[in-house]
């Protein structure tokens, strides 16, 4: 499953039973203790967790400077900043 073990201390956890397809089951409470992305490049789906958390990830802010380096037109990406230039047309 991971290519380090991983151990997390003073974490109450609860054993079960988990369906035939269900590899693991990772609660909230562990992915808030570092960073974990999931990516599905070529179709290969691969997560990767580290702890402590090393930095932002963040997509929208990598896609913006691509594609201003790319010199493509910055176009909205999420729902706050839609929001927020619909307001300013409306003025």
């Amino acid at each position: 499953m991971t290519s380090d073990p991983i151990g997390i201390h003073h974490l109450r956890v609860t054993r079960g039973q988990l369906s035939d397809d269900i590899d693991m089951l990772i609660g909230m409470d562990v992915i808030t203790k570092g960073d974990f992305v999931i990516t599905n490049f070529n179709g290969n789906t691969v997560f990767s967790f580290r702890v402590p958390s090393c930095e932002c990830i963040d997509y929208v802010e990598q896609i913006n400077r691509q594609r201003a380096a790319l010199g493509q037109p910055h176009t909205p990406i999420n729902r706050a900043e839609r929001r927020r230039l619909e307001r300013e047309k409306q003025k």
